[in-house]
């Protein structure tokens, strides 16, 4: 029965590529990459049989033009109306048969490509096999493109190729590439909705177009994109419910992609808390219904786990540590008991990993630097052998770079001075090898501009001058290039600005350009509490204190929860002699602090600075141990 089911060429390369038998497979990608070539091409192909008669139809297909003559000229001598009819009746069997070829060529490749995509996240030691099978595969989905037709079938196909080829740029890491196929799907997506507003497929598919393309901003810090995406996946899935009411997978879909939205207003500088909560209780009540009342599906305790994740996030963001501390519990449970039922799968242990690192971060805000440090480590243990196993899957090694960093953070602060910069020093390595091998990729390099900086503060904590100004250079050159480049968004020039009115090092800084920079950013997203927290802060390092106190006071207005604003505004009135008010301020800052950023190195040096001024007692420097 399955030899009788598997007929075509399309279907002998997909068995010969998924071939358990070694000798029987495609020795290298480029050989099934030929065999695709082939078929284009009307060539024999090597997973073909090799009969005369199937050479001797390929030779008919490649010469159809020749072997079309000829027939004319015998068809002519018989009858010229007979003739005129099998025209038609051929051309438009051609006409289908060229529809079901695309068709099935696309098909045939993605799922080739599936199983691949499978086993890049599965199978160590084959990530370099696998990359040349993904870009092959990207190859034939770009010329699929060039194949639109009118037909909206065709289009269709089309489509659904461009969004598989922004999904294999991401899974190899090119994130930076991920937009322009994007692009080209939701445009073809557009038009086939606007023709045929009623077919599902087509909406559905829409949607997941514009929810992929706001995690690639998100990943990328352009959030206002990255919120519009998600506000219109979000959009034509709540339609696709009121038209589907007893459809659970486009339910499932809705929760999922609230979620997103959720969280995507809680991150990346956008403190649209009010709105994201919303957004996350009711996709988190929405999921817990779909458990309730439809059969269980594999990725549903997963799905769960991130919403309590999200929502204790955003919880914890707004000071309410319980309830925050009780959701990231939760998920992590989730995840502890997924984890023990299979230890060997990757992803899993990648997301049990950060979860721990999570709980890791509010412990640390907290005080608990033992019980931080004890999660960093399991979160770094689950991580190490999988980065050992998959170096070339970006994600695992982005994951393990962020917890080395965190828990540099943590032995810092608990004086373990060598400890914590062999940490920082790891997280900076596993960064510096993404960087060369995805060059260019977001948000690589805004991560090692940042860690580089945060490594600075550390040194010139260790009385390490030389090195530390080493460590600015290197990040402020870092964050230059990514100011220039425009699709940083938002923080591609508030992270120079911000290094340029607030490094330790004063042959680093330029409060004019910094100021010039903030204004800049204003003119344009006036409503960004951190474009007025740093331009507060270059106003300060300039000695224009009312400039700096009119600018600290917007940002507060805008955020009343960070930190940074009370501490500059306690420095900014001290100078212009409210002595009074700036130790108020430097109080309500202190406050913030002391339960919200123990890691936060360029804040806990700039309290101290504060405190020095203010005479009061500043917090301890950690002491080497």
């Amino acid at each position: 029965m399955l030899q009788r089911s598997i007929r075509g060429e399309l279907d002998w390369i997909a068995m010969k590529a998924l071939e358990k038998d070694r000798a029987r497979r495609y020795q290298t990608a480029g050989a099934l990459a030929a065999d695709v070539a082939r078929h284009l091409e009307g060539l024999p192909l090597e997973a073909g049989p090799p009969s005369a008669r199937y050479r001797f139809r390929k030779f008919a297909r490649r010469n159809r033009a020749l072997l079309t003559t000829a027939s004319l000229v015998a068809a002519s001598l018989i009858a010229g109306t007979a003739l005129s009819a099998w025209q038609a009746v051929r051309a438009t069997r051609a006409e289908r048969q060229s529809q079901a070829e695309f068709r099935r060529a696309r098909e045939t490749v993605d799922r080739i490509f599936t199983r691949v995509a499978e086993d890049l996240k599965k199978t160590p030691g084959m990530e370099e096999i696998q990359r040349a099978l993904l870009e092959d595969a990207l190859e034939f989905y770009q010329d699929f493109l060039a194949v639109h037709g009118d037909d909206p079938e065709v289009r269709y196909e089309a489509a659904r190729a461009a969004h598989r080829v922004g999904s294999i740029h991401e899974l190899i890491g090119q994130h930076h590439k991920v937009e322009t196929p994007l692009r080209q799907a939701i445009g073809l997506l557009d038009k086939l909705v606007a023709d045929a507003p009623r077919e599902a497929a087509y909406r559905a598919d829409l949607a997941e177009c514009h929810s992929d393309l706001g995690a690639v901003f998100g990943i990328s810090h352009r959030t206002r994109e990255a919120i519009e995406e998600r506000r219109l996946a979000l959009a034509q899935y709540e339609q696709l419910v009121k038209d589907h009411p007893d459809d659970p997978a486009y339910r499932r879909k809705l929760a999922s992609r609230r979620c997103n939205l959720g969280m995507q207003l809680s991150t990346n500088g956008e403190k649209q808390f009010q709105e994201a909560e919303r957004h996350l209780r009711t996709a988190l009540a929405a999921w817990e219904q779909i458990r309730a009342n439809s059969p269980p599906l594999a990725g549903d305790d997963l799905e769960l786990s991130r919403m309590h994740h999200w929502l204790g996030n955003l919880l914890i963001g707004t000071s309410r540590w319980d309830e925050g501390a009780r959701e990231l519990n939760a998920a992590l449970a989730i995840l502890a008991r997924l984890h023990a039922g299979d230890r060997d799968d990757p992803e899993l242990r990648a997301r049990f990993a950060h979860a721990k690192s999570y709980l890791a971060s509010l412990n640390a805000s907290q005080g608990r630097l033992e019980e931080a440090e004890r999660l960093n480590r399991e979160a770094i243990a689950l991580l190490d052998p999988i980065v050992a196993a998959h170096p070339k899957v970006i994600y695992y090694s982005r994951r393990l770079a962020i917890d080395c960093l965190t828990l540099g953070r943590t032995l810092w602060a608990r004086g373990r001075i060598p400890d914590a910069d062999a940490a920082f020093r790891k997280s900076l390595a596993i960064q510096e090898r993404i960087i060369a091998e995805h060059p260019g990729a977001d948000p690589y390099p805004a991560m090692l501009a940042d860690l580089l900086f945060e490594y600075g503060l550390f040194l010139d904590e260790a009385n390490r001058p030389q090195e530390s100004a080493d460590a600015f250079r290197r990040a402020i050159e870092m964050a230059e290039e990514l100011a220039a480049n425009k699709s940083q968004g938002i923080w591609g020039q508030s992270r120079l600005i911000r290094f340029l009115s607030l490094c330790p090092a004063p042959q680093f800084r330029d409060a004019d350009r910094a100021i010039a920079l903030a204004k800049e950013k204003l003119r344009k997203a006036p409503a960004v509490a951190t474009y007025w927290a740093l331009l507060g802060a270059a106003h300060y390092r300039r000695g224009d204190w009312n400039s700096a106190a009119e600018a600290l006071n917007r940002a507060g207005e805008i955020d009343p929860i960070d930190p940074y604003i009370p501490l500059l505004l306690a420095m900014t009135r001290w100078q212009r002699g409210d002595r009074e008010q700036a130790r108020s301020r430097y109080e309500d800052a202190a406050r913030m602090i002391d339960t919200r950023e123990a890691s936060d190195m360029m804040l806990r040096r700039l309290r101290r600075e504060a405190a020095e001024m203010i005479e009061v007692r500043p917090p301890p420097v950690p002491k080497a141990k």
